[in-house]
Order: structure tokens, then sequence, then C-alpha cells
């Protein structure tokens, strides 16, 4: 069995979608021979690997997901040929095996460029894909994005029409290492409420 940590560390000047809360750490309390060292962090919630809620696109919607939507069966598809600024279209994917109820990760060249700073011209997926997606009956859609819709994009069609389906977005997963093929899928998201849930997610190939 193999386990592929596919999560983004969280740390000071790791780079955020902008207008999103910076993350940042301190140091609250100093251990000595009585006391303990205590530390207190601030972070948007759309940080780092995250989970988007349909809160995130329509106010009052659900800001939760049962967990039976974010672990399973789960296949990594390699979307690396398309180029940076560029979507995922219905043609990368409709001859990928995806099966009904499954998770999708979408792996591209974000990846391998790395997560050091934030680059505008990340590849994304693009209406066709996501409606791809949905007719193959995906469970969940992550991608190795901060975002998964293109940037400043005008719109959040690509959100609204996986979230508003009750197809979660998990956005954020770094893929670097990770070969296609299928896999189980271990997302766990803090439990809270909210339009994005902070997460932890894990691969596991036996």
């Amino acid at each position: 069995m193999k386990i592929y940590d596919v999560s983004l560390k969280l740390h000071a000047g790791m780079p955020v979608y902008p207008r999103n809360a910076p993350f940042a750490m301190r140091k609250v309390a100093k251990a000595t021979a009585a006391t303990t060292n205590l530390s207190e962090i601030s972070m948007g919630v759309h940080s780092g690997t995250h989970v988007d809620s349909q809160r995130h696109v329509k106010t009052g919607a659900a800001g939760k997901w049962q967990l039976e939507k974010l672990f399973g069966r789960c296949i990594v598809v390699d979307c690396d040929p398309v180029q940076f600024g560029r979507g995922i279209e219905r043609a990368h994917l409709a001859g990928k095996k995806i099966k009904r109820g499954e998770i999708v990760l979408l792996k591209t060249g974000n990846s391998k460029r790395g997560f050091g700073k934030f680059y505008s011209d990340f590849v994304y997926l693009a209406q066709s894909g996501a409606q791809c997606l949905k007719e193959k009956g995906a469970k969940a859609v992550g991608i190795d994005s901060i975002a998964i819709q293109k940037f400043h994009s005008g719109n959040q069609l690509v959100h609204r029409a996986l979230l508003l389906s009750g197809i979660p977005v998990i956005e954020g997963l770094d893929l670097k290492g990770v070969p296609a093929g299928e896999y189980e899928f271990f997302c766990l998201p803090l439990k809270m409420e909210s339009d994005g849930l902070p997460a932890r997610a894990i691969l596991v190939k036996r």
C-alpha cells in the first residue's frame, strides 16, 4: 500500500487567490518550566487545500458536505497536455475511463510548476469539461490549482454547474509525483459550516 499526501502545506507567505485572507501563525505563549508553547493561526477558508461548499456560490445554501461525498473510489486523470492559461475541455475528458460515482482528480502542469507563488495563468476546468464530468456522474471533482475556474472569468458558471448539482469541488491539491490511475481518496474537511472548508487529503494505492 502506498499513501500520497496531496494536501498543500500551510505556512506564512503561501500563495492565496487574490482577495482571500493570507495564512499567518503567531506564538501567544512561550514554554517555561510551568507552561507550554501556544500558537494561534488565522487564514481564509479557501487557503491551501480546501473544499468549496454550495454556500460559496449561493447565499443561504448548505455550508458542509456529507463525508460520503469526499472519500471512496477515485481516478487521477492526466491533463498535462493542457497548456497554462487554458481550460480542460470536454475533448480532454470524453475518452477517459471515468466510472459513475467516482471522485475525479485533475492532474495538470500546475503540480509540476509548484505552489511557491500565485500564478494567474493556472490550468483550470472549462465549462464543457465541467458538463462532461456531470454527465459521467462524478461524485466529487478536485484539481491541482487554487481555483477550479479561470482566473477573473467574470462568472461562476463552473463552480455553479458542479456545486449546485451536489458535486463537491476540492481545490489546492498537489498531485506532483502521483501517477494517473485508480486510487482510494480520503478528504476530511474541518467540522464547520462555511463557503469553504480547509481540509487534509490523501490518496491510497493498494
